[in-house]
């Protein structure tokens, strides 16, 4: 291990975290500190409590404790801070009473030892590596590549990547990267990255189980730094794969300065003085810092008529992408938002209509993206016409000019009425609802490299069992596909086996047999380990709460648990999906007047729920969908045009 994340003070730890407020003394700053604080508050609340135990009384740690957890980001900047127990102390009395704080001055140094110690800046998500395009192709068994995570004058083509330097201006000791592979050719297997021109240290950055797997993991990677380096990183491949790398930040010495001022109750940093002072202004709706459970709202409405009921989208990473359903009147829409998600403003938005192409092809529900391109789920068109349209629309090139519309109908007739889609890499799947005749259950698979009538397989799954037809939703841990059928008399989830994709590789789970009111589902997802299944209502207009978790290693009753949600608070109810961060699962409301929920999934119990008063912000609004880039959440408005931002946790590892 390189010095990277040693010989941390309390000072270098809140600092280390809070991006490199030295290097901006006197200029505009991005809304880093506050927000980096935050999505980290487990290690920072860590380290102040390793740092001041030796003189805790008494049963004083967990009041410490619990007085951090309660902060604010910027009195838990300040709390990092203190120079001494007393110092800590009244920082805790200051944010009792919400008032304003002032950052002590670290004693004898700007930011810590300058040799040993480093700051992270966040970039925007920026391709590195893609193995698909460039850095030396497919990894096989056996391969180490030796690759560049920083090149301050150059690009990354060569390796796959960015035509640009990704942001990264100087050569870091370490950079926060998004590992991710696709189209494994066996397993179990694992990737080793590591600093170039070192031994390959016993720890997998990655691991995966099966073929055909998509999985992705973030990691810190110290990098080469002194003489010899020819490279900054290589890496290890047991088994044959594709491997995309994404940078989101990088670690660098710092050049002096601090922080000595802090805002006061509702206002948030928008600039840094030369002095260490700051500038404050209003927290309103686009502040720069909000904590996890307040959302940031985006209202869509200031861009014009009909930006309401969106149902869906998707991110590559900068971007968010919203799938349009109808404008609330009663006419389906094809008009495609694309927001800048850090930015979040409507002047960082862009539109493309895909009605220009195809004049039926309107009224999506769902769609998913492979990098390239992003790929919209066919449902309405007119009245209650149901269409078979699946819109791709180059990521590139996002005008009607990117475009492309394949027609499932010309096919077969009765492939129209899909309620989302999902993408195990190479193919795309789309989800049947209900279409022209009833609710039907052919799954459609899409080869991805072959976007044509020639690249279309369907699978019948009603032929398997009558019950399953209605889907809501669906999702893949990269073997298996899984199907959540809407239903008030049973509560089946398909399972698809991807390796056999044909009514042999089909098998169910009933979960209303393990809970009578585990029925009507609205939507699913998955944190590769478990599958959650969100409950819309167990009758017409009976909404529920409850949340089931399936262990998709143990595809039995055995493996599933239960939360009722509506036993934290009776708003939790009317949910018609969600997703995960990794740490906390994020529940959206579909119901007006439902709240939201965040699940600590690593206590899936009442007690890891916090709650998210969606009401507060508008009471007439819903929001069934929503997705992550892994820095922010993305809740879409179906009714309803304020679209929400929430703050996605990090975690311990981004240290």
């Amino acid at each position: 291990m390189t010095k990277v994340g040693k010989r941390l003070s309390a000072a270098g730890i809140a600092l280390v975290l809070a991006g490199s407020v030295s290097q901006v003394l006197g200029a505009e700053v991005r809304p880093d500190p506050l927000l980096s604080i935050d999505q980290n508050r487990p290690a920072v609340i860590e380290r102040i409590v390793e740092v001041f135990r030796p003189g805790f009384g008494p049963g004083q740690e967990a009041t410490v404790r619990g007085a951090l957890a309660g902060m604010r980001a910027d009195h838990l900047l300040a709390a990092s801070l203190a120079p001494s127990l007393d110092g800590l102390l009244a920082v805790m009395k200051s944010a009792e009473s919400a008032s304003s704080v002032v950052l002590a001055k670290p004693a004898g140094k700007a930011l810590g030892d300058v040799g040993a110690d480093v700051v992270y800046t966040p970039v925007t998500p920026c391709r590195i590596v893609d193995t698909r395009s460039g850095a030396g192709g497919t990894l096989n068994a056996g391969d180490t590549r030796h690759w560049l995570a920083a090149n301050p004058s150059g690009t990354f083509v060569a390796q796959g990547g960015s035509a640009t330097n990704c942001g990264i201006g100087v050569k870091p000791a370490a950079v926060l990267v998004n590992l991710t592979v696709a189209n494994t050719q066996s397993g179990p297997a694992f990737l080793v990255g590591y600093p170039f021109n070192q031994a390959r240290p016993n720890a997998a950055s990655l691991n995966w189980v099966a073929a055909g797997t998509q999985l992705a993991n973030a990691i810190i990677l110290p990098l080469c730094t002194g003489g010899g380096c020819t490279s900054d990183w290589s890496l290890y491949a047991s088994s044959g794969t594709e491997l995309i790398v994404d940078v989101m930040g990088y670690f660098a010495k710092p050049t002096g300065g601090f922080v000595t001022e802090s805002c006061g109750p509702g206002k948030a940093i928008r600039k840094v003085n030369a002095d260490g002072s700051v500038v404050c202004e209003s927290a309103g709706m686009s502040s720069l810092y909000q904590p996890p459970t307040k959302p940031w709202v985006l209202d869509l409405a200031g861009l014009g008529s009909g930006y309401c009921c969106n149902v869906g989208g998707f991110t590559d990473g900068p971007n968010a992408y919203l799938v349009p359903l109808s404008d609330g009147a009663g006419t389906y829409m094809g008009r495609v938002v694309r927001v800048n998600i850090d930015k979040f403003a409507l002047a960082e938005t862009a539109t493309v209509d895909v009605t220009a192409v195809d004049t039926n092809a309107r009224g999506f529900y769902g769609g998913f993206t492979d990098g390239r391109y992003g790929y919209l789920s066919p449902y309405n068109n007119a009245g209650t016409t149901k269409h078979g349209r699946i819109a791709r629309i180059d990521l590139q090139n996002f005008t009607a000019g990117g475009v492309t519309i394949l027609n499932l109908q010309s096919i077969d007739a009765s492939l129209a009425g899909f309620h989302g889609a999902f993408t195990d890499g190479r193919y795309g799947y789309f989800v049947p609802l209900q279409n022209n005749s009833g609710p039907f259950g052919k799954l459609v698979r899409v080869d991805l490299s072959n976007f044509t009538a020639g690249g279309v397989t369907v699978l019948d799954l009603a032929t398997v069992d009558p019950d399953l037809v209605y889907f809501t939703s669906g999702f893949t841990d990269g073997r298996y596909a899984y199907l959540t059928a809407r239903s008030y008399t049973h509560g089946k989830i398909a399972r698809i086996d991807l390796r056999d994709f044909t009514t042999a590789g089909v098998t169910s789970l009933n979960l209303t047999a393990i809970d009578s009111n585990l029925g009507g589902f609205g939507g699913s997802f998955t944190d590769g380990n478990f599958g959650y299944f969100t409950t819309l209502d167990t009758a017409p207009g009976v909404y529920g709460g409850k949340i089931a978790r399936v262990n998709l290693a143990n595809f039995t009753a055995d493996g599933v648990a239960v939360l009722d949600l509506a036993a934290v608070d009776p708003a939790l109810k009317g949910f018609q999906g969600g997703f995960t961060d990794g740490r906390y699962a994020w529940i959206a409301p579909a119901a007006i007047g439902s709240k939201g929920a965040r699940i600590d999934l690593a206590n899936f119990s009442t007690s890891g729920v916090a709650v998210i008063d969606f009401p507060s912000l508008d009471p007439a609004g819903t929001w069934p969908s929503g997705f992550t880039n892994g820095r922010h959440g993305i809740l879409v408005p179906y009714g309803g045009t304020k679209l929400m931002r929430v703050q996605m946790f990090q975690g311990p590892g981004s240290l």
